[in-house]
């Protein structure tokens, strides 16, 4: 066996391995695409507020952010695992899951400090943010179900 850098547990079959990073991957997805819904709501739960309406802050804007926060840190369980192990993809998803999280974290707490001024550019850094990855994301699992399709039928 030639040696690749990555480690490999001794005794686990390569499909057991092949099997949990799909699952890994699976997660991520199902995981930061929920994340992604929530964090494009918040815009509209927030015209709502700013329309006038006190109740879509309590009944929509601030739940949604402890939704998108709680999402945020279930990200980061996945994307530190591929991030641990090489070779499972690219190594930055482990390092943009904790800032993400830090950056919602910060975000919540500029809006309940009513400090508008950062709580409105940084909102809208975090919708790009999310939404770009989000695209990567689904190219990536294109690109890795292509692959697959092509080792089987080979």
């Amino acid at each position: 066996m030639q040696h690749t850098g990555t480690a490999v547990r001794v005794g686990a079959p390569p499909d057991a391995l092949a099997r949990r990073t799909r699952v890994t991957w699976a997660l991520l997805f199902a995981v930061f695409t929920l994340h992604t819904a929530l964090v494009v709501a918040q815009p509209i739960l927030a015209g709502a507020y700013l329309n006038g309406s006190l109740e879509a802050m309590r009944s929509g804007h601030a739940p949604n952010a402890d939704a998108i926060t709680l999402t945020a840190l279930l990200l980061v369980v996945p994307a530190a695992v591929l991030f641990r192990r090489p070779g499972r993809g690219p190594r930055w998803i482990g390092i943009a899951a904790p800032v993400l999280f830090a950056a919602e974290g910060t975000q919540v707490a500029l809006g309940w400090a009513h400090q508008l001024a950062l709580h409105i550019p940084l909102g809208v850094a975090i919708v790009g943010t999310v939404v770009a990855i989000e695209v990567w994301l689904v190219r990536y699992r294109v690109r890795i179900g292509r692959r697959a399709r092509v080792e089987v039928d080979a």
